[in-house]
């Protein structure tokens, strides 16, 4: 039976390792915090090296060839009459790429047929390393495959745009709004802060401000810009009234030269 390590020893062992996997791989480390034990660290560093060593040799294999599936999945249109066969297939499909380290994402608007589809005829074939190591997952996320430019904006305007400006909640992420030529309603803003200092004005306005609907009905869109149109309904609370308005909002986008939509003109007709 192996003695366990000194704390000395232990510390040996991971500062060699740190300076195999410095020299080997490029690899940089800030100071260890001293409230990790050794050897949980030691462990992780372990893994760390078998999962560069996994890459550097680029021993990649099909991920049906890991689970080790042989036969050929039939098409998503055999079960269109069984559809609680094929949420059951889904996730005994997922159920055995998780337990091979390997993690689906998507959202509630992809349906059983699309899933079906995407794990068998797409995922299946995606290259993971031969070596499995615990703990560390290979994650996909369906919109990467399949980006869908109506979803994702209709997205980002409720939930990253008119969230962020009819709430009491402090507006900090600027990030889906254009750094420049941002409009609201007949406002124009020369600079990103000057937008936001507008918001925040507003939201300090009233005690409180409560969105009961917001739905996104439709998206106008060609390559470079696009207008998500909606309706909504928000109750605004100052000195223990509460005002109703409800009405229409639009959120302009633009397309820049990344590929990344910026929110740019915010149109609002309340009542």
């Amino acid at each position: 039976m192996n003695n366990p390590l000194s704390s000395k020893d232990l510390q040996v062992e991971i500062d060699a390792l740190k300076m195999k996997m410095m020299l080997e791989f490029g690899m940089r480390f800030p100071d260890s915090p001293g409230e990790i034990p050794k050897t949980v660290e030691l462990s992780f560093l372990q893994n760390v090296l078998k999962y560069e060593q996994a890459h550097a040799c680029r021993d990649f294999i099909p991920i049906k060839d890991r689970l080790g599936i042989k036969t050929v999945f039939p098409p998503a249109t055999d079960y269109k009459d069984q559809p609680e066969k094929l949420k059951e297939l889904n996730k005994e499909l997922i159920d055995c790429l998780m337990a091979n380290f390997i993690q689906l994402e998507y959202d509630e608007t992809v349906t059983d047929e699309e899933l079906y589809q995407f794990i068998t005829t797409e995922i299946m074939e995606m290259p993971v390393i031969r070596q499995v190591i615990p703990g560390y997952f290979t994650v996909f996320m369906y919109d990467e495959f399949h980006f869908n430019v109506e979803k994702e904006l209709k997205y980002i305007a409720c939930e990253n745009v008119i969230k962020a400006i009819y709430s009491k909640l402090e507006l900090w992420n600027l990030m889906p709004f254009a750094s420049q030529g941002l409009t609201f309603n007949d406002r124009k803003f020369d600079s990103r802060d000057n937008f936001a200092k507008f918001i925040r004005d507003f939201k300090n306005s009233y005690e409180d401000i409560e969105i009961e609907e917001l739905d996104a009905l439709e998206l106008v869109a060609d390559e470079k810009q696009g207008v998500v149109k909606g309706k909504m309904q928000v109750v605004l609370h100052l000195d223990r009234e509460q005002i109703h308005q409800k009405g229409d909002w639009e959120v302009g986008f633009e397309c820049d030269e990344t590929g990344i939509w910026n929110a740019k003109g915010f149109q609002f007709t309340l009542r």
